[in-house]
């Protein structure tokens, strides 16, 4: 999901060895490193939202995305293009909705997935929108005045954040020797044994990660670790507690 702490997890890829793309999206005020997200990839997932008349924002809405021939035939080039390389791979948030797709054209493709508690994920929704707009109107304090609301609309990103963390949770189930899971909150203590995997039972030429310059604490605010409910009863509450327990085994134990 967005604001997950996916673009400090795909730093530290690169950073270990992987090619992430040659046309990255650049950083912004809310993403001040840098976004490590493949335009290639992100302009793809964007043109088949559209052919399904559909944004980034409601994309998981209204049941399943159908993926034209020629999208097909667009994404195994891009494929083709990057087969040459020892090891790349792509970071975009869009990929949960597409995770299944992705995986039967490249069937022996691993995926790192990482997850945030969604309390958060809203708040970050909230403060970028609301930089975003103070940004384009100085004067954005004189429509609060008038009662305007300007926050994210939380229900709708509620919503956004299960669709996306269900779907990664699904298919970490259905493909366990695929996958490793990661909370952001955990990041430093998770993130070096599962690279020592990822070099050792998934046998990618990985290099040692530096966390203290990927991990900037200032851009861990407000990321507190999962606890989960011992008897969850909400579709979200269900979506939390599988992936902390995902996470929490950690990568010995990925393919249980």
């Amino acid at each position: 999901m967005h604001r997950s702490g996916t673009s400090l997890l795909a730093s530290a890829m690169e950073q270990a060895g992987i090619s992430i793309g040659d046309r990255l999206l650049g950083a912004s005020p809310s993403n001040p490193k840098g976004h490590f997200e493949d335009l290639d990839f992100v302009e793809w997932h964007e043109a088949v939202f559209a052919d399904n008349r559909r944004t980034t924002f409601d994309a998981h809405e209204h049941g399943p995305l159908e993926i034209s021939p020629q999208r097909r035939r667009e994404a195994r080039a891009m494929i083709d293009a990057r087969q040459g390389r020892a090891v790349w791979g792509w970071k975009d948030p869009r990929t949960c909705l597409f995770l299944e797709f992705w995986h039967s054209l490249l069937p022996d493709a691993r995926m790192l997935m990482v997850h945030r508690r969604p309390e958060e994920v809203l708040a970050s929704l909230d403060r970028r929108r609301h930089d975003e707009l103070t940004r384009r109107w100085p004067g954005l304090w004189s429509l609060k005045r008038l009662g305007v609301d300007l926050t994210f609309r939380r229900r709708r990103a509620a919503r956004w954040w299960l669709a996306s963390n269900a779907a990664m949770l699904a298919f970490a189930r259905e493909h366990p020797d695929r996958c490793l899971v990661v909370e952001l909150a955990r990041l430093r203590e998770q993130l070096p044994p599962a690279i020592e995997f990822m070099r050792s039972a998934w046998n990618l030429p990985l290099s040692p990660v530096d966390l203290d310059a990927v991990l900037d604490d200032r851009l861990l605010h407000g990321a507190t670790p999962v606890v989960a409910n011992s008897r969850p009863r909400t579709p979200i509450e269900r979506t939390i507690a599988g992936l902390h327990e995902r996470s929490r085994q950690g990568p010995n134990r990925a393919s249980s």
